[in-house]
Order: structure tokens, then C-alpha cells, then sequence
């Protein structure tokens, strides 16, 4: 009874949070903020690429597409393999959860594009003067603008695995790595401009902690692991060689 009531406490909490954040940034008297901010950050953050050739390197492979499966497995790593970032005892329940997150935050993505309309043209294409990664560096085809920026799906998906750490990672020092690392992997598209401050620390961190709230934090928490470890267990059984099993999700 009493964790049913801290996670009802919680969910409100966090509902409230997402709330009054993105309300922010739709609301005139205080959007004013948020531009002023988004153009600050771009011109301090695009800056770095102006005259520095190995920084603009350095930034096109980190915003080229197909650098994004190392983070991508970076992260998957902390949430597979026990007692790296996550507890043995907890790195299913938490696998469970997050494969549940990821559905939510991709429904709310597609909700605040299709239906509210919410999205805008990134830093990059909005503000003058820009230094585009893929004039400055031609040959590595970086992503530096996009049409449809708000909110920041890439910064959306880091913050679900930040929040994640912070629920069930081992102790306080993995919590504040994650921060830092997951601060690291959403800076290369700031950078670029592809994408405004205020797509990733109000869109992006808006459907993250809706996702946690409504998968992490309801009556229903418990029954979704609960119905779904099963299936989990048949599957590793199944379809993962018992040697990689023991390493990852088994070793202890």
C-alpha cells in the first residue's frame, strides 16, 4: 500500500512537471525566454566549428547517422548486461519497462506532430550566421537541419535512458554518469543546429517523462512485469545462446 501510494504521489508529480514545462514553452509571456535562450545557446555552441577544422571533423562524425548505433549500443549495454549499470535483480523488470517506455514515447511523438502540430524549423535554418556541418566538412554527410524539429526525438530517447539510470542504477555514482554521459550523446545536434535548446530540454524531455511517468510509475506497473517476464524468459531461453545469457542478463 504504501509504494502504491509513493508511485500514484509520483506519477502526479511527474505529470505535473511535464506540464508546466511544455506549457512554457506554448504559452507567449513566457516563450519569450525560451527563443531567447534557444538563439544564445546556438550561437555559443555552433561557434565551436567556425574556424576549427578538427572540431567541425569531430562534430560531422558525431552527427553523422550511422555514429549514432555507438551510443545506441552504449546504452542497450547498460540496460543487457547485469550489474553493469543495473542491479542483477532488477535488469529485467527494467528491460521490461523500458521496451514499454520506448512504445509510449513514440506514440506521444507522433501525437504532438500529427495532432497538435507542434514542430518548427531547426536553429540552423532559422538563425543567421549558421556554420553547417556538411559545407564545412562535404564529404561526411552530418545531419545539421531539419524541417520538423520540435520536439527532439534523439534527445527524447537519451532522456528515457537517463531516467531510467536514475531509477535503477546501483548507486548514486552511476546515476550522475549517466546524466553526464546522456549530456554528451545529445550535445553533437545542438551543436550542428539541428536542433533548438528548447526542442531537446522542453519536447524531448516533455514525452520522456510523460513515457516514464505512465510506464514506470502506475497501479499497472507491477502487472506489466509481471505478465511479461514470462514471455521474456521463454524468449532468451529460446532464441539467446545460454553461454552470451550468462554473460549478460544471468551473470552475478
Amino acid at each position: 500500500m504504501e509504494k502504491h501510494k509513493k508511485n500514484h504521489s509520483t506519477l502526479i508529480l511527474l505529470n505535473v512537471i511535464a506540464g508546466l514545462l511544455l506549457s512554457t514553452w506554448l504559452m507567449p509571456a513566457t516563450r519569450h525566454f525560451w527563443d531567447i535562450i534557444d538563439a544564445k545557446v546556438f550561437y555559443f555552441l555552433n561557434g565551436w566549428v567556425a574556424t576549427n577544422h578538427v572540431a567541425q571533423i569531430f562534430w560531422a562524425i558525431t552527427n553523422y547517422r550511422p555514429f549514432d548505433i555507438i551510443p545506441f549500443l552504449f546504452l542497450l549495454s547498460t540496460c543487457c548486461i547485469a550489474d553493469f549499470f543495473i542491479p542483477k535483480a532488477q535488469l529485467k523488470s527494467a528491460c521490461i519497462l523500458l521496451f514499454f517506455t520506448m512504445i509510449l514515447l513514440l506514440i506521444l511523438r507522433i501525437i504532438m506532430y500529427k495532432l497538435f502540430g507542434v514542430h518548427r524549423a531547426s536553429a540552423s535554418l532559422s538563425l543567421a550566421p549558421a556554420y553547417l556541418l556538411k559545407a564545412l566538412v562535404p564529404y561526411i554527410q552530418s545531419k545539421d537541419a531539419s524541417s520538423h524539429s520540435f520536439p527532439g526525438d534523439h534527445a527524447a530517447v537519451i532522456f528515457v535512458w537517463i531516467g531510467f539510470m536514475w531509477i535503477f542504477a546501483k548507486n548514486n555514482y552511476y546515476r550522475l554518469l549517466a546524466i553526464i554521459i546522456g549530456s554528451f550523446f545529445i550535445l553533437p545536434r545542438l551543436v550542428a543546429g539541428a536542433h533548438w535548446f528548447s526542442d531537446d530540454f522542453v519536447g524531448g524531455l516533455f514525452v520522456a517523462i510523460i513515457a516514464i511517468a505512465w510506464t514506470c510509475f502506475t497501479p499497472l506497473t507491477n502487472l506489466i512485469i509481471e505478465k511479461t517476464l514470462p514471455i521474456l524468459n521463454f524468449c532468451l531461453n529460446k532464441l539467446v545462446p545460454r553461454a552470451i545469457l550468462t554473460r549478460t542478463f544471468e551473470r552475478g
